[in-house]
């Protein structure tokens, strides 16, 4: 399959150490892993935070044809605060120069010709006109691919007309547990399970499917209408980053190969908890581990 990332790649600073991060370019790393081919759609700046990203990013097989180069403004940053529990806090550093892609005719069609078989992105960086050009763009002019949705939301919390968009143009949804209740409270829903928050999302904004992650007590997952609740393995957490990202690409693996419910959120639990046992939000990792789910 091929995936197309949209959005942010941004260093997430932990005091003096730095790793690449941001949840679209998490997504096509991971999925390069398995072996998928995988772009990203981003902006960076020409200061040395660029030059090494570009080098990393093409070091994990995940293609930067898509990536510009800003002058003005410099590459994504943000400040990673990890609690006793490894969740991350994040300030971010903005404008930057992910706020301005390239949603030119010419982009546009040569993304379209690239022919994506998923298209990924997230909350963060459609708060930026440009980028919410781009992905809408994109999404009409690559009608056949598949599109996730990972809302992952940050505070301060976008508009719910902003949400309610990008969950229009979603195939597929995914949230966490307190995302959920947000997202229900931001579309005026009244607080329930995970089953009826899903069915409900399903309803409302016609997505094949929409799952609630639940840490280590595992994830709820409708797909195609059939709903299931899979446990979480018991992993040792080192932090979280990153851990909701490789549920995503989870997701777009199993769903792409045509898996039914339980087996695809089983596989995606698998690999987020790989992933929250290291650190940093692209840890190494090998297809070996993740077993037969």
């Amino acid at each position: 399959m091929r995936i197309l990332g949209i959005g942010e790649v941004v260093w997430d600073v932990f005091g003096d150490d730095e790793h690449l991060g941001g949840a679209p370019l998490h997504v096509c790393i991971n999925a390069a892993r398995l072996g998928h081919e995988s772009a990203i759609l981003t902006g960076l700046g020409r200061d040395d935070r660029g030059e090494r990203a570009l080098a990393e990013i093409e070091g994990h097989g995940v293609s930067t044809r898509f990536v510009a180069r800003s002058d003005e403004l410099p590459t994504g940053a943000a400040l990673v605060e990890l609690d006793v529990a490894g969740s991350p806090t994040f300030t971010l550093v903005r404008p930057a120069a992910y706020d301005t892609l390239d949603a030119s005719p010419a982009a546009v069609d040569a993304i379209a010709a690239w022919a994506p078989d998923w298209i990924v992105f997230g909350t963060l960086a459609q708060s930026s006109p440009s980028a919410r050009h781009a992905t809408r763009a994109i999404v009409l002019a690559c009608p056949d691919a598949a599109r996730l949705y990972d809302v992952n939301l940050r505070r301060p919390y976008p508009a719910v007309e902003l949400v309610a968009d990008l969950l229009g143009l979603a195939t597929v949804v995914k949230v966490n547990e307190d995302e959920a209740v947000i997202l229900a409270d931001m579309l005026g829903w009244p607080q329930a399970g995970q089953r009826l928050f899903v069915e409900r999302l399903a309803a409302s904004f016609g997505v094949r499917a929409a799952c609630v992650t639940r840490g280590g007590a595992g994830s709820a997952l409708l797909l195609d209408g059939a709903y299931v609740e899979v446990p979480a393995e018991p992993v040792a957490v080192v932090d979280t980053v990153g851990a909701g990202d490789a549920y995503s690409t989870g997701l777009v693996h199993g769903i792409g190969a045509g898996w039914p419910p339980a087996r695809v959120a089983t596989f995606a639990g698998r690999l987020a908890g790989i992933v929250a046992s290291r650190r940093s939000g692209t840890p190494d990792w090998t297809p070996d581990e993740l077993g037969g789910a």
